[in-house]
């Protein structure tokens, strides 16, 4: 694994690297993100066996795939950067302090129709892209590293949500 140093490129990069405080609130807004993608798979993952509906296969297909990025493609990131940086996700390392400390919580279904669960779903992408916009503006013209992979998952997250958005108007238009 590289060292820090070697993923600079400029000299105003290069700055945050010794700034304790500005390293500790961006392990504390990349912790936040993390539990905020368990979350995400947690509600992805417990949704799509139990969906009913019309559109139901289409649904099941959309949340399996975007409980898999938000798993292997964002979390397991987020674990590497915290490492990275010499930290360990010690605010959620009890999995019932997961919801209490992600900004956006798990939406607990009060149905298992499909629109609904889409609905739900769409409400918690959208505060995933909140929170990664958050972090864009954080990392800007200071970490390179981290700032890239968030607009990478950025562009993820809007992705999943434009899919969401598609199989709602779709499930209306049947309805």
């Amino acid at each position: 694994m590289k060292n820090l140093s070697e993923y600079l490129i400029t000299e105003q990069a290069k700055n945050w690297e010794d700034d304790d405080q500005y390293i500790d609130e961006l392990a504390l807004k990349l912790e936040n993100a993390l539990a905020e993608e368990f979350v995400a798979f947690y509600q992805y993952t417990m949704a799509w066996p139990f969906i009913h509906g019309k559109e139901r296969n289409k649904v099941e297909s959309v949340l399996k795939d975007n409980a898999k990025d938000e798993l292997e493609d964002h979390a397991y990131w987020l674990l590497e950067r915290l490492d990275q940086l010499g930290k360990r996700p010690e605010t959620i390392k009890n999995i019932d302090e997961l919801n209490s400390f992600a900004k956006h919580k798990y939406i607990i279904p009060v149905s298992v129709d499909v629109k609904d669960i889409i609905e739900d779903n769409i409400k918690a992408e959208q505060g995933a892209i909140e929170t990664y916009l958050d972090l864009e503006e954080f990392t800007r013209d200071k970490d390179i590293v981290t700032h890239t992979k968030v607009e990478e998952i950025l562009s993820d997250e809007r992705e999943h949500l434009h899919e969401l958005e598609k199989v709602l108007r779709d499930i209306v238009k049947t309805f």
